[in-house]
């Protein structure tokens, strides 16, 4: 670059020109609609409501296979601390658990487990921990291998779908709550 330079100087002062600003990409319209409308236009036939979807799918496609990708308890222990459990699975045999307290931004702070709790099963120590408080919230999303072909990739919090996607041969299915897209 700086032998570039020497041989092909600027011919004008780069400092004192203007800087034009950015052009501004429009950005198409989101098509957001209801969830009746948006599943039944990617999904076809009726569909209620998203709270049952993931009965629905099931009886509808049948579950070829699901796994829990990441998978949180949140609880407050006796002296009314929070804490969190967080699980990350790259198979259901393979799962590594970590315990976290919460401070007052609402940051984990990492608490390491006790050798006692290491030498337990992933699910042992799952159970330990939770015995230490009262669950309040409890988060997890699965990757689902729908009948058809189709992936459902979905978010519970309290056993209650919060997001999901599901994407079909042609289409996917995307949702926040009641706020979806056909795309």
């Amino acid at each position: 670059v700086q032998e570039s330079l020497q041989a092909n100087p600027p011919n004008e002062d780069l400092t004192s020109a203007p800087v034009a600003a950015p052009a501004l990409i429009p950005r198409p319209a989101q098509n957001l609609t209801n969830f009746k409308t948006a599943a039944k236009e990617c999904l076809g036939g009726e569909w209620t409501t998203s709270i049952d979807l993931a009965k629905n799918l099931e009886k509808t496609y049948g579950v070829q296979s699901r796994s829990k990708d990441i998978e949180n308890f949140h609880l407050k222990n006796q002296n009314g601390e929070e804490r969190r459990i967080h699980i990350t699975s790259e198979s259901a045999e393979k799962k590594q658990v970590r315990y976290f307290a919460v401070d007052k931004e609402g940051l984990p702070i990492p608490i390491p487990l006790t050798p006692e709790q290491r030498k337990m099963t992933p699910d042992q120590q799952i159970e330990n921990l939770k015995s230490d408080g009262q669950v309040f919230l409890h988060q997890s999303k699965e990757r689902w291998l729908l009948g058809n072909g189709s992936t459902f990739l979905v978010t519970f919090e309290n056993n209650v779908t919060r997001e999901f996607q599901i994407f079909g041969p042609f289409r996917t299915l995307s949702c926040l709550e009641d706020s979806c897209q056909c795309l």
